[in-house]
């Protein structure tokens, strides 16, 4: 008697059974992986660590999952290992949403590298395990019943990758969308425990045919608890495709109250719903005294702003010069649904805004929504945020679409969180600029660059000088000396900039590099 008298001793199972089999556990492994990222960004931010770590996670666990794969096939190769290990797949799946609540800030005395290895390790080892060890069984199994186990094995690990790229597509373009990340796991691991109970024998024998009962009871009881702990409820006010979104109530120093709108894990806007005048960030106010100076050279401003988040800037130029034309381009239309819905954005406004990414933007013609050649006087980025920071619009070359769309006279504007004396990104981005601008600038509030600490500083660029003296006139009217925003003297910009590194350009652009010293700074 050979090894596989038990397995044919189940002759209603078939390949197609195998292959429905693999095509779903890959399906869902991809999917967990996408909505990995979407779990992880408001614990730990998006950026290249975030991703490089939940992909390296996923293709360890599944990696190591085929392995002890392999030696279960050799030792156990009955259908019933298939079933046992589906359901114990989907009871991983299910666990993470209660982990993610217990790992979430756990453990703070480590670096920020080591807590998102940890964290990421923690939540979605175990399922990818699980799910790794499913192939070699199937392939085992198939093995056993086919003299054509060539074809059999080719076709079954041929369909596993078609899985894998149906999970990825379906996740990324419809199910984060339509259901949100929680609801999605809970659909993963429902749906692995039914694939087990259908497919994986766990009746065919008392005693298996109890453990599936187990399962079933482990499962529910498991739905339950996760309940009773609130995993089911989302962080987020609106889950998209780019973000958790969140508006929580706050105040101003003098108790006014505000609303902030939190993108993953960081306030991105503040604010005052019936006064659009109401600048909160200093920043802002830098951008404020600029776009000033600019409006009485011209009172028709045509303003653009990337990155738009609550429209609080967009709407103070409109509602300050109200003779401007004022757009944004905003990757993500929920962004600008929450501006509406609970920001007060008033739609009478005239805000044109254009959801797509700022590099399709600018490389569309105006004919079709895209960025017009020579149109606009002032532009402004503010895009970059914790770590993420979409580094493609960095680069030198992109600077170059937006110089194209500047007037004569034009400015660009940029806010950067950076540590003069520490960090390189500020010093890299501005560097860059300059292969493009002729005149760029360094903007900050108070005595910036005495400071040993990561402030925030506006970039300035533009083909013409700027007008200092007037500059410096508008800011003595609105600012107290000790906040007021000061430009970098020349001599010591062109030494800073001379020091750095990097150019940051399509081809090589390191920003995610560039700023962890930064945030480790900061305690993230």
């Amino acid at each position: 008697m050979n090894q596989a008298t038990p397995c044919m001793s189940h002759p209603n199972f078939s390949p197609w059974q195998a292959y429905l089999i693999v095509f779903v556990s890959s399906f869902c492994t991809l999917v967990l992986e996408l909505v990995a990222g979407r779990i992880l960004a408001p614990i730990l931010g998006v950026s290249l660590y975030t991703w490089t770590t939940i992909i390296g996670v996923v293709l360890a666990g599944i990696s190591l999952g085929n392995f002890l794969g392999g030696r279960l096939a050799d030792r156990f190769p009955y259908r019933v290992t298939i079933g046992v290990l589906l359901l114990v797949s989907g009871l991983a799946a299910l666990s993470t949403l209660s982990i993610t609540h217990q790992f979430a800030y756990y453990p703070p005395q480590l670096s920020l590298l080591q807590r998102i290895i940890a964290i990421t390790a923690g939540i979605f080892f175990l399922p990818s395990l699980m799910l790794g060890t499913i192939s070699p069984v199937l392939a085992r199994l198939l093995i056993v019943r086919h003299s054509s186990a060539g074809q059999d094995v080719g076709r079954l690990y041929a369909i596993s990758t078609a899985g894998s790229l149906v999970g990825t597509f379906v996740t990324g373009y419809f199910l984060i969308a339509s259901f949100g990340t929680r609801w999605i796991i809970v659909g993963v691991a429902a749906t692995l425990v039914l694939i087990a109970l259908l497919f994986g024998g766990l009746w065919q024998q008392r005693r298996s045919g109890a453990g599936a009962i187990a399962g079933i009871l482990l499962f529910a009881g498991g739905l339950w608890w996760t309940n009773q702990r609130g995993a089911f409820a989302s962080d987020c006010l609106v889950e998209s495709n780019y973000y958790c979104i969140n508006v929580r109530d706050t105040q101003t120093a003098d108790n006014r109250p505000m609303k902030t709108l939190a993108l993953d894990h960081l306030v991105h806007s503040f604010v005052m719903l019936d006064d659009p005048k109401h600048l909160e960030y200093g920043y802002e106010q830098t951008y404020a005294e600029v776009t000033r100076l600019l409006a009485e050279k011209r009172a028709d401003l045509r303003f653009l702003m990337i990155g738009a988040g609550g429209y609080t800037f967009p709407r103070y130029v409109r509602t300050l010069y109200p003779e401007s034309k004022v757009e944004a381009v905003e990757i993500d239309p929920a962004v600008t649904r929450v501006a509406y819905q609970y920001l007060a954005l008033d739609p009478g406004l005239g805000i044109i805004t254009h959801n797509e990414d700022a590099r399709q933007f600018f490389l569309q013609s105006s004919q079709i929504g895209g960025a017009e050649r020579g149109a606009y006087d002032l532009i402004l980025i503010d895009a970059f945020n914790d770590l993420s920071v979409p580094y493609h619009l960095t680069t030198q070359e992109f600077s170059a679409q937006i110089a194209l769309a500047l007037r004569p006279g034009g400015v660009l504007m940029t806010n950067i969180i950076d540590n003069y004396y520490t960090g390189e990104f500020l010093q890299a981005y501005a560097k860059s600029l300059r292969q493009v601008f002729p005149y760029v600038y360094l903007i900050a509030r108070g005595a910036a660059w005495d400071a040993h600490q990561a402030l925030t500083w506006v970039v300035l660029a533009s083909d013409q000088p700027l007008d200092q003296a007037r500059f410096n006139a508008i800011v003595a009217e609105t600012d107290a000396p000790a906040y007021a925003s000061r430009v970098m003297p020349d001599a010591q910009f062109e030494e800073y900039i001379g020091r750095g590194r990097f150019i940051l350009t399509d081809k090589y652009a390191p920003v995610d590099n560039l700023i962890i010293r930064l945030f480790e700074e900061r305690g993230f």
